[in-house]
């Protein structure tokens, strides 16, 4: 089995929803799964639109590889409104990242930002 530690967040109008709703998405997907959140971020990092953000940090275990479990997060994206390339970059519908596979982190920008940190501040082990 392979441990990963998902962050999830949105900027839409309807960011907690969307947040929530994926939140509920990855947990069934994650055996033994624990998260923290949704709950609301200010923008952070080069780039980042003045709207405010929901997130939530969950983590579990998996049998799957790195890289169908991206694949899931990218195809989930997708279904449910995000954009890569889009012309409004300032909004993001929903965004899952891997940010810990196995005990490596795999997105050091994202474990070290606000937005992670303060998710996993309240689960184990991270």
């Amino acid at each position: 089995m392979n441990k990963a530690t998902i962050c999830i967040g949105s900027n839409a109008p309807d960011a907690c929803k969307k947040v929530s709703d994926a939140l509920e998405w990855i947990k069934a997907e994650l055996q033994g799964s624990i998260s923290h959140g949704p709950y609301p971020t200010e923008p952070f990092g080069h780039g980042a639109s003045d709207a405010p953000y929901c997130n939530a940090v969950v983590t579990g275990t998996t049998c799957l590889t790195i890289e169908s479990l991206t694949r899931l997060f990218k195809d989930y994206e997708a279904a449910n409104g995000r954009k890569h390339g889009s012309s409004f970059p300032d909004r993001i519908a929903i965004d899952i990242d891997l940010v810990v596979w196995n005990g490596t982190v795999m997105r050091p920008a994202d474990y070290n930002a606000p937005y992670f940190t303060e998710g996993a501040r309240h689960l184990p082990d991270l």
